[in-house]
């Protein structure tokens, strides 16, 4: 192979290289960009969920769900699930019984009762909204 040759074929495959770097850069753009997206779209949810529960929900730790939120999507294997579903897995899980147990050590079985009915009623709107949005 002359050296003219080799030239051109060492510039093709640096050419090759550079588009497919940029092709590279390009999807890993896309890809924050969509994960971005869908936190900026998790905490909008969230916002609407707190105005909407907030007056009317003594125990719920909104803090506490937002923290659980944060760290859900921050999950290096985080499937992008829906807000609810989240919502869901805070309460059914519970995590939502741990840490209103960590604010209330106290807590009386009153409260207690009146905590499940809370929380029953946010997930039953959770799961409502769920089966509503998979038809």
């Amino acid at each position: 192979m002359s050296y003219s040759e080799a030239l051109k074929f060492s510039e093709g495959a640096e050419r090759a290289r550079d588009l497919a770097w940029a092709r590279k850069c390009e999807e890993e753009d896309r890809a924050i960009e969509e994960y971005n997206d869908f936190c900026n779209h998790l905490e909008n949810e969230f916002k609407e969920f707190k105005a909407k529960y907030e007056n009317q929900l003594q125990y719920i730790s909104l803090e506490e769900l937002h923290d659980y939120l944060i760290s859900r999507y921050e999950e290096k294997d985080f499937g992008f699930e829906p807000f609810e579903s989240l919502v869901l897995d805070y309460i059914e899980n519970a995590k939502a019984w741990e840490d209103w147990e960590k604010k209330n050590p106290d807590y009386t079985d009153e409260q207690e009762e009146e905590f499940d009915a809370e929380y029953k009623k946010i997930r039953d709107e959770m799961a409502a909204i769920l089966y509503k949005n998979k038809i």
